[in-house]
C-alpha cells in the first residue's frame, strides 16, 4: 500500500525516526532515481512483523491506523507473540527450561483465528481509509 501511495510513504519517510535519519548525496539520487523508494521498501522489509507495537506505529504513521484499536484481542495477541518466542526459539521451553504445555490444537486454532480476524480487520481499515 505504501509503495503505491505517495502521501503514505511521505508520511512514513516523516514519521519513521530509522527513515528520517537517511542521508543520501546529490550523486547517488542522480544515479538512482528510486532510490528513496527503494530505502523504503528495503527498511518495511526488516521489520519484524510479529513486534505489534512497532507495525501498529507504522500503520499510524503511514495510514492513520492503529492496527491494535482494531481488535479486542490486544493482550492475547501479546501473549501469543511471547509465546511464539518460546515455540520457536527455545522448542515449546520457557527461559528456565520448562516445558510449555500451551500448544494444543485448539490454542493453535484460536491463535490463527485471532490473527485472521486482525488481518481482515487491517485490510477492511486500508480499503476505508480516507485518502490525502
Amino acid at each position: 500500500v505504501v509503495a503505491s501511495d505517495a502521501d503514505a510513504m511521505q508520511r512514513l519517510i516523516d514519521g519513521d525516526d530509522d527513515l528520517s535519519k537517511q542521508k543520501f548525496t546529490l550523486a547517488e539520487i542522480r544515479k538512482e532515481p528510486g532510490l528513496v523508494e527503494r530505502k523504503v521498501r528495503e527498511h518495511l522489509r526488516t521489520i519484524l512483523y510479529h513486534n505489534l507495537a512497532k507495525v501498529d506505529a507504522l500503520y499510524g504513521i503511514a495510514l492513520g491506523i492503529r492496527i491494535l484499536s482494531l481488535t479486542d484481542k490486544k493482550p492475547d495477541l501479546f501473549r501469543a507473540v511471547m509465546l511464539r518466542h518460546d515455540c520457536v526459539h527455545r522448542n515449546g521451553f520457557d527461559k528456565e527450561g520448562l516445558e510449555r504445555s500451551t500448544f494444543t490444537r485448539e490454542f493453535v486454532r484460536e491463535t490463527a483465528d485471532m490473527i485472521r480476524s486482525l488481518v481482515e480487520s487491517i485490510e477492511r481499515a486500508i480499503r476505508e481509509r480516507p485518502r490525502g
